[in-house]
């Protein structure tokens, strides 16, 4: 018998079909759910503590100030500490200008020489409320941080974006993540040196959603509830990845259009689902990048949903 299947990647989702169909005995025989399980065990990443380095020195006016090319280190803020040639321990930014030259200002005075090659410089996050992370893939608001050089009982209180530069290999952008506390010394720039631990992800859609095909205009279903007369309530469990709930409902004499919407909601009925990675524009969970070379997919959110109508005949109105 022929199928009618597609595949919802989003909360409101447009369907193209070839032709316009009609059929009689219309009946909704499976649902696929795909979703990133929900674990009850706390859940740990390991992430790389990194130093900002790349552009080169330009000039230095004076023993206070160092000039960088105009854009240099965009993620540099005040309170970093500045290694290299020249410059005294501890030494840290104490004002950043940007505008013809990127001017660091010093809290220490240089001792040597100033030398005007790349890489030479980096920044790293010494004695303050942040670190320096290449991704943030997998850390969470509320995370617990150990590792060198952090306090006992320190939590992930932000993350911002990643920030691109044009720095060296690999170390081409990177995201602040601010902790609940100050760093107590130099942080370790060891591979995996950091662990972020996450609580137990809580229920994210309530184990369901209900689904709203518009296609489906009869009154098949009939409700003491204020729900649409053909909404489709689907339940899973939200600790396994993959579902296939199985369906014998019928629509009866449904015409089915080249183009239709199909909305999803949580049970409430006043909350989207969350759908894990959407573009709305390209229609596509998100895919690796330069910046995120392996998408984090949080616990609980569905990846997509596919739907499965059998026909016991199928008629083209555009073959007649």
């Amino acid at each position: 018998m022929p199928i009618l299947h597609y595949k919802l990647t989003s909360n409101d989702e447009t369907i193209d079909l070839p032709s316009e169909i009609h059929s009689q005995s219309f009946m909704l025989r499976r649902v696929m759910v795909q979703q990133v399980p929900i674990t009850s065990n706390p859940i740990t990443v390991l992430k790389t503590q990194v130093e900002i380095r790349g552009p080169s020195a330009v000039s230095a006016p004076n023993t206070n100030l160092i000039n960088f090319a105009p854009g240099s280190f965009p993620n540099v803020i005040i309170g970093m500490t500045i290694i290299g040639s020249g410059l005294a321990p501890n030494t840290t930014v104490t004002n950043i200008v940007r505008n013809v030259v990127t001017q660091v200002t010093l809290s220490t005075p240089a001792t040597g020489t100033i030398l005007f090659t790349p890489n030479v410089y980096s920044f790293n996050a010494i004695g303050v409320n942040y670190m320096v992370m290449e991704n943030s893939a997998g850390i969470s608001d509320g995370a617990l941080v150990t590792g060198q050089a952090i306090p006992a009982n320190t939590f992930v209180t932000q993350i911002y974006p990643p920030i691109s530069y044009p720095g060296v290999a690999p170390n081409t952008s990177t995201t602040l993540v601010v902790l609940s506390n100050t760093t107590t010394g130099a942080l370790s720039n060891a591979v995996n040196g950091y662990s972020f631990t996450s609580p137990p992800a809580s229920s994210t859609n309530g184990g369901g959603f209900v689904c709203q095909p518009s296609h489906l205009s009869g009154l098949e279903i009939i409700s003491g509830n204020s729900s649409n007369s053909n909404d489709i309530l689907v339940a899973y469990d939200e600790t396994i990845a993959s579902h296939n709930i199985y369906y014998d409902m019928e629509f009866d004499s449904e015409s089915v259009p080249r183009g239709f919407q199909v909305k999803t909601f949580k049970f409430n009925y006043n909350q989207s689902l969350q759908i894990q990675g959407y573009d709305p524009l390209a229609k596509f969970v998100t895919p690796p990048s330069a910046l995120n070379p392996t998408p984090f997919q949080n616990p609980g959110e569905i990846i997509s949903i596919d739907l499965f109508f059998q026909f016991a005949s199928l008629y083209n109105y555009e073959a007649y």
